[in-house]
């Protein structure tokens, strides 16, 4: 905190990135990522930051307005951050708090990084849809909790027996019925119990036949946990991936892109909400070469929970090869490096 405060008295955030990097100024060099897709602002702080370079390479005179970085991904690898943490959480990662200016900067470049434009030609955008099934049973009760529920079960099953009055009542009440039934000649009895007690509810199993068989192409599991839909697609090198699609630009929105690609792999009959008209996430690709122009995706994630509650949800095997429902924890057996991406926004 101290070398922060002395970096920002000293003026300028070139100083103070030197001073984070523990004087190691060389390691966030100016133009060592290329900022992707920048903002005109971007853009003008950038040029001013190359002109202030060469200005100290003619003067020798060290820039008072620069920041060394030049996009979000310049700070994760200064200071070694996976590549999918948001900068809302660079504080978090790094175990203390930054200084606002350069969080807000490093917060305009994130902007930039995600943004979606009908004009913009140069990425490919495109949307993914995280199908949820929620918990259908409460979770594993703890020890102590099986311990309340037998404690409770035993007050309520002493609470409904009856008491001794009843029981001789009920039987005199009976044996009256049995009596009258038989002098009318219907015979038969009376309907009149003569239980002590009400019969202990005994609840359905937790676990089911598809618990058993580890089948996770059914939804009929795991029913006390939530489950996620990924689908692997057709071809040798086929991927696991939650349903996606490209963005269409005759959409209005890119909810309205979501609707329509959740809709090519779930059959019509299928209930589902959406959660909210904004996306929970943005993955980036850069591409290693540009091909017709274009530099890299943009694949927006939404979140939709199921709301039909039949065990099995009709899937159309046009779209893919294979399908599965799986919990958060069994997404890291399919691709470890997607499920770390998911993770970013699965509670």
């Amino acid at each position: 905190e101290l070398m922060m405060s002395s970096a920002m008295k000293a003026g300028g955030l070139a100083r103070l990135a030197a001073a984070l990097c523990g004087g190691r100024a060389g390691g966030c060099a100016a133009g060592s990522v290329r900022l992707l897709h920048a903002t005109p602002t971007a853009l003008a702080k950038r040029k001013a930051g190359q002109a202030n370079i060469s200005k100290k390479k003619a003067t020798g005179v060290a820039p008072t307005t620069y920041s060394a970085y030049t996009c979000t991904d310049d700070f994760r690898k200064s200071f070694k951050l996976d590549r999918h943490v948001p900068v809302a959480f660079f504080e978090e990662a790094l175990g203390r708090p930054l200084p606002k200016p350069l969080m807000n900067e490093l917060m305009e470049y994130e902007a930039s990084e995600v943004a979606a434009s009908k004009g913009d030609s140069s990425w490919r955008i495109e949307v993914a849809v995280s199908l949820e099934r929620y918990q259908r049973i409460f979770d594993t009760p703890h020890e102590e909790e099986l311990k309340w529920i037998a404690f409770r079960d035993e007050i309520n099953v002493e609470k409904s027996a009856m008491l001794q009055a009843e029981v001789t009542q009920n039987r005199k009440e009976a044996e009256e019925e049995r009596l009258r039934a038989a002098g009318d000649g219907r015979g038969g009895g009376s309907n009149i119990s003569l239980m002590g007690e009400e019969t202990t509810f005994v609840p359905a199993p937790r676990t089911t036949a598809a618990d058993a068989a580890n089948d996770r192409t059914s939804l009929n599991r795991k029913l006390d946990d939530k489950l996620y839909l990924i689908t692997k697609a057709a071809g040798v090198d086929g991927e696991w991936r939650m349903p996606q699609a490209a963005y269409d630009e005759s959409e209005s929105t890119l909810r309205a892109a979501a609707e329509r690609c959740l809709a090519e792999f779930v059959s019509p009959e299928t209930e589902v909400h959406f959660v909210g008209n904004f996306p929970v996430m943005c993955e980036t690709t850069e591409f290693a070469s540009e091909s017709d122009g274009v530099v890299g995706s943009k694949r927006f994630y939404f979140r939709a929970a199921l709301i039909s509650m039949s065990a099995d949800v009709e899937l159309p095997a046009d779209k893919f090869t294979e399908h599965a429902w799986v919990t958060k924890s069994e997404l890291d057996q399919y691709d470890p490096e997607y499920a770390t991406l998911l993770h970013s926004f699965m509670p």
